[in-house]
């Protein structure tokens, strides 16, 4: 049973990834657009609602693309059930099996929209202190705050950082107020840091102070942050080598360097 479940998942999984890749990749010649349109927006649907009634309370989720992990945790889902379907004639073991991959799917999506948040936080926190630096240097120039965060936009990674400045930006073109889309901004990112920066903004914009200096300041400060966390991420490796180093690789040397002694003691014994 276990050896024909794996050979069903190796069958399904890699021709249903590469049945999605394809049809994502040519979705304006092979698939129609206003299908693949439909179902993000579904899919992005749901997530809205599983975050709105806290079920989806990481940290980033808002920022988090969910598509990848829904299509994954259906394509679980849809592997278990065509596999009990194949195999179970029992209507009870059935429906007790398909409430399984229901609830495997659902683990799956939390695990990687979990997994996607951390990593979209992570690569905020590298962008932020960039795209502070480089609003600073445009700003020292004469530009002024609008055209800076454009051309810094321009000049990021097109990701999380990236994303939300643009947010903003469209914001202020369709007439939002300032003080709506930095409150906003702050809920859905939950980072210090760039509450931090959105509060020089709005500040300098406010009381028309200059911005300049006050955005370096921040870019430096959250380098030698990440520095230090650094710092002490890699004195923290010594010590969680120690395990692995202590059970598994110094008995393994042991062996090998002891085993001709030990194989000798045990001939001249005898044994």
């Amino acid at each position: 049973m276990i050896i024909e479940m794996g050979v069903i998942a190796m069958v399904f999984f890699p021709g249903a990834y590469l049945l999605v890749k394809a049809s994502l990749q040519f979705k304006d010649e092979s698939i129609p657009k206003k299908f693949i349109n439909r179902y993000t927006m579904i899919h992005l649907g749901w997530t809205r609602a599983l975050i709105a009634s806290g079920c989806l309370a990481f940290p980033g989720i808002r920022l988090t693309p969910s598509l990848k992990s829904w299509v994954s945790a259906e394509l679980a889902c849809l592997a278990i059930m065509f596999w009990v379907s194949f195999h179970s004639k029992a209507l009870g073991s059935t429906l007790l099996m398909f409430s399984m991959a229901l609830i495997v799917g659902l683990a799956l999506l939390i695990l990687s929209l979990k997994s996607e948040s951390s990593k979209t936080i992570s690569m905020f926190n590298q962008d932020l202190p960039l795209a502070a630096f480089l609003m600073s240097l445009l700003m020292e120039s004469g530009m002024g705050s609008a055209a800076a965060m454009q051309e810094t936009i321009s000049a990021l990674p097109p990701r999380g950082c990236a994303h939300e400045l643009n947010e903003i930006l469209r914001g202020r073109e369709l007439g939002v107020s300032k003080r709506e889309l930095f409150e906003v901004s702050r809920k859905r990112v939950p980072i210090d840091d760039y509450r931090a920066f959105l509060n020089l903004v709005e500040q300098g914009e406010r009381l028309g102070t200059g911005l300049s200096q006050g955005l370096n300041d921040l870019s430096r400060r959250i380098l030698e942050a990440q520095s230090h966390r650094a710092e002490i991420l890699a004195q923290q490796a010594a010590v969680k080598m120690l395990l692995p180093l202590v059970l598994f690789i110094f008995p393994a040397v042991f062996l090998i360097v002891l085993s001709p002694v030990i194989l000798n003691i045990c001939s001249m014994a005898g044994w």
